[in-house]
């Protein structure tokens, strides 16, 4: 009668399964690895994206609602733009060209008070605003109702509009890309000849980062189309990947 001997593994064997169940685990977690990877690297991107595409919504938003010809590029690498804010707008109710304007009767654009500015048709009367210029050096308070009247002070527009249209402004607003990697917002540091040559003097915030670069560039209206003010954007990601947005935004012609 023969016996059954049980036979164990051989060294050659066991080695053999050591390397392949090697081989395999640095697969499965090269794979797993890799997917996570693709992950964050993801995530990073759609940041990138979104912080992008928010930046570049807001100051659209902003510069639609700019002074006709308000708007002007500056800085060393063309980095920032400047424009002066509309708050609100209305019609008045006789001409004001050439004449030391003191009352002034006007169909209420609201309960508001701003910087009231008249055909503003060219940069040249919008900065610095004054007596001669086609803004007010003061601000000037509106009341509610129909038809109201203010007090201008003895203000002298260049020209009238020709459907007497008159627009309520803030001050100025710029916003400046910063090597830091900074988009920068500025506001309340008055009205100057010289574009930024005072904007230090005003409200800083930051308005986002991951920036690492942006340049504006603008073409003033024509008879046949509005202003347009192109701005280029490049983000950039944890990973060191950079995003590129280039945006335009109609600037109204409507003076």
């Amino acid at each position: 009668m023969r016996r059954h001997q049980s036979r164990g593994f051989t060294l050659i064997e066991l080695i053999m399964v050591i390397v392949i169940s090697s081989v395999l685990a640095v697969g499965v977690v090269q794979f797993i690895v890799n997917s996570m990877q693709g992950v964050v690297d993801t995530a990073g991107r759609q940041q990138a994206a979104i912080a992008g595409s928010l930046a570049a919504e807001r100051i659209s938003r902003e510069v639609r609602q700019a002074l006709p010809n308000s708007v002007r590029v500056f800085g060393a690498t063309n980095n920032c733009v400047e424009f002066v804010p509309v708050l609100a707008a209305s019609r008045y109710l006789q001409d004001v060209a050439a004449l030391n304007t003191t009352t002034w009767d006007v169909i209420s654009p609201g309960a508001i008070t701003g910087f009231v500015a008249v055909y503003p048709i060219a940069e040249s009367v919008v900065y610095p605003n004054g007596t001669s210029t086609a803004i007010t050096p003061a601000t000037v308070a509106f009341a509610g109702g129909n038809t109201v009247t203010v007090n201008l002070g003895g203000q002298t527009f260049p020209s009238d509009s020709p459907q007497r249209r008159f627009f309520v402004v803030g001050q100025p607003v710029s916003f400046c890309g910063d090597p830091s990697g900074f988009i920068y917002r500025y506001s309340g540091y008055g009205f100057d000849a010289v574009a930024g040559s005072s904007i230090a003097s005003g409200t800083k915030k930051t308005f986002v980062n991951g920036v690492n670069s942006l340049m504006f560039s603008y073409a003033p209206s024509t008879l046949t189309r509005n202003g347009v003010l192109t701005f280029r954007l490049v983000f950039a990601n944890a990973a060191g990947e950079q995003m590129l947005l280039n945006q335009q935004v109609q600037v109204r012609n409507v003076p």
